[in-house]
């Protein structure tokens, strides 16, 4: 393997890189139509803050890193029930379609 990667082996590795993300934070098997908003947000929190949200070392005060460290994982939770919603949602639908 040479010292460059190819733009297929980067997309790969970005791919997994993602995946190991989602299975981090136990959405694996989220919609892949979600991608897109999920990476935004990602690169949002990376940039924004560092990755995770804040560093324990920042100027952020305690509690306040406590709240924000909660709000993102509850929302990482709500993204989660969201997609289940709509999964059945679309089931429902289909079964109804069928009768």
């Amino acid at each position: 393997m040479g010292i460059f990667k190819s733009k297929e082996e980067k997309d790969e590795q970005k791919a997994q890189d993602m995946e190991t993300w989602l299975n981090n934070l136990s959405l694996s098997d989220i919609d892949k139509d979600c991608f897109p908003q999920l990476k935004r947000i990602k690169h949002q929190l990376k940039t924004m803050y560092g990755y995770p949200l804040l560093s324990s070392k920042s100027d952020v005060p305690r509690d306040i890193y406590i709240l924000l460290t909660g709000m993102v994982e509850q929302n990482w939770l709500l993204i989660k029930q969201n997609d289940q919603l709509r999964k059945q949602n679309e089931k429902i639908i289909e079964l109804l379609k069928n009768k």
